[in-house]
């Protein structure tokens, strides 16, 4: 069994005479992370009948929409990326903002680097310049794409994010 697996089921045991489900949040089912939220409900189901727990994956929206989801109390895990839970923690998620203030990470699936690369003739010297290289990235509201369950990754508190870690 699995380190993942293991955490999940120390911190989920139940008796085995009642079963319990427990549902984890994921993304759209295209998507990498629906099948990491299967494969771990897989590790799980597989000792169902030593500890009485029975798991099963949700597609959604994606991190903000688990978020919310998670919140609200309509599923027992979410599978969210660092940083919307760094801001769902520290600038509030959900369309009150208010911050999840008790949302706890229980471990990390990968790391997810991204890259991003500029022709040196644009003008682009720092992430926030490329929100005046582009139409499409200049008038974008992040708190309204938060609560729409968008990604906003230009939005202010993600680039207070990069910057604290001395991302340029």
């Amino acid at each position: 069994m699995t380190a993942t697996a293991t955490v999940l089921l120390c911190l989920l045991a139940a008796p085995a005479a009642a079963e319990r489900l427990i549902v984890i949040a994921t993304a759209p089912v295209a998507g990498v992370t629906f099948a990491a939220g299967g494969a771990l409900c897989n590790l799980v189901n597989r000792e169902r009948a030593r500890h009485g727990l029975r798991c099963l994956v949700e597609s959604t929206g994606g991190s903000a929409d688990n978020l919310d989801r998670l919140r609200r109390g309509e599923v027992d895990f979410a599978l969210v990326q660092s940083d919307w839970q760094y801001l769902a923690v520290r600038e509030g998620s959900g369309p009150d903002g208010t911050p999840f203030e008790d949302l706890r990470a229980i471990f990390s699936l990968h790391a997810q680097a991204v890259t991003v690369v500029a022709n040196p003739q644009a003008g682009i010297e720092r992430i926030e310049d490329l929100t005046a290289q582009h139409a499409a990235l200049a008038g974008l509201d992040a708190r309204q794409m938060i609560a729409a369950g968008n990604s906003a990754p230009f939005h202010e508190g993600a680039l207070r994010y990069y910057r604290e870690r001395g991302w340029k």
